[in-house]
């Protein structure tokens, strides 16, 4: 490759990458180019094949505009302490982000609202915290609630942040406040449980393969596991080249929330998985995580996000489900094809019962909505009408 790059020179190069980023086929290329440069047809072939590839820009092209904030710089001390606090009581990374952002909203209204009793950053500043001032930002809360700025499940999930971080106080001696959630503001947010049906499916498998994308063994991969497994997003991120056993029909998947969990893939996932590792295998990829982006850097859940998005769009032209969405189904399906429930929930991931149980409803919701509409007694009643 090196040696054939010195025969031409780089306006050329970029050109014919200009031209396969406009997805021009590598037939019309070939003919665009031929005679234009000193290479026969099959040495063009292959530097065009090598410039399909994917690759990582040199450090010199690509730096960050700015360097992301860390924790420290983030958040005011008393809400990592609130994070290393609850951190050692098993609470979830994940979990604790969303706490901590949600308790920074409540500092920053304590600061806005009472100003001379401030500052409220520190561990010790919590002690000037007074019940007036809980009650003070219920009442805020109940504002922006009223005015439709808030849904009442987003209240009670401030609310419960709220009553951790006073938790938190009472215990540490800092300042004794005791906090229940008012009967009113208690709102549970609406649980999705889409089912996607086999015909649908199967028109966005179908679009993967017959699309001419540069990844789509990558997210055919993606898209089969979650289907097949019921995986969450971040579970396929965390996936490492070790934890991919082909020849035993195995992965294992983790995340904080489960742990870890071996399961059994078929044999056309394995096929596929196989197929990608091939491709990945001729990039200079320096970590061990299975699924890499363009940059050959690790996949994230954004990353996923935008797999599902953009493979939906290709085959219906809009979004239609979301990766949560498969998750869903396949847990549906385990469950109407009467698997065990304990199997189903171990493969789920599930720590509770009633996480699983959720399915069992919604399946039941679901068969009956199909059935219904066609009940003769229905149809009776309506004749007689």
């Amino acid at each position: 490759m090196n040696a054939i790059l010195s025969t031409i020179e780089s306006t050329e190069i970029n050109e014919i990458q200009h031209l396969l980023n406009k997805q021009l086929s590598v037939k019309s290329i070939l003919k665009l180019f031929e005679g234009r440069i000193h290479l026969d047809a099959q040495e063009l072939l292959h530097l065009i094949n090598q410039l399909l590839i994917p690759r990582k820009p040199e450090e010199t092209t690509y730096k960050r505009k700015k360097a992301p904030l860390n924790n420290n710089e983030l958040f005011p001390q008393v809400i990592l302490y609130f994070e290393k606090y609850y951190s050692q009581r098993k609470y979830a990374s994940t979990t604790l982000e969303i706490h901590m952002r949600t308790l920074r909203g409540f500092l920053t209204f304590l600061t806005k609202t009472f100003i001379e009793d401030g500052p409220f950053s520190s561990l010790n500043d919590m002690k000037s915290l007074t019940k007036m001032m809980v009650h003070a930002y219920e009442e805020y809360l109940v504002d922006r609630l009223n005015s439709e700025q808030l849904q009442l499940c987003t209240v009670t999930k401030y609310l419960v942040t709220l009553r951790l971080f006073l938790k938190m106080l009472s215990k540490e001696s800092i300042v004794k406040i005791s906090y229940v959630i008012p009967e009113s503001l208690r709102g549970r947010a609406k649980r999705s449980n889409d089912y996607i049906e086999i015909e649908e499916i199967k028109v966005l498998l179908d679009s993967i393969v017959l699309s001419k994308s540069r990844v789509k063994t990558r997210d055919l991969a993606v898209i089969l596991l979650v289907m097949e497994l019921g995986c969450r997003p971040i579970e396929v991120t965390n996936i490492k080249l070790t934890d991919v056993s082909l020849s035993e029909r195995q992965i294992t998947l983790y995340c904080e929330k489960s742990g870890l969990r071996k399961l059994k893939i078929s044999k056309d996932l394995c096929m596929v998985i196989n197929k990608f590792l091939e491709i990945r295998s001729i990039l200079n990829v320096q970590h061990e995580y299975l699924f890499i982006n363009a940059f050959g850097e690790p996949v994230t859940r954004k990353g996923i996000a935008s797999i599902f998005e953009r493979t939906n769009r290709k085959a219906f032209g809009e979004l239609r489900f979301n990766a949560k969405a498969l998750r869903h189904t396949y847990a549906t399906n385990a469950l109407d094809n009467e698997n065990d429930f304990d199997e189903v929930s171990a493969s789920m991931g599930h720590k509770h019962r009633c996480s699983t149980e959720w399915y069992i409803h919604r399946s039941v919701q679901r068969l009956l909505n199909r059935t219904l509409p066609h009940n003769p007694l229905k149809r009776i009643e309506e004749s007689d009408a």
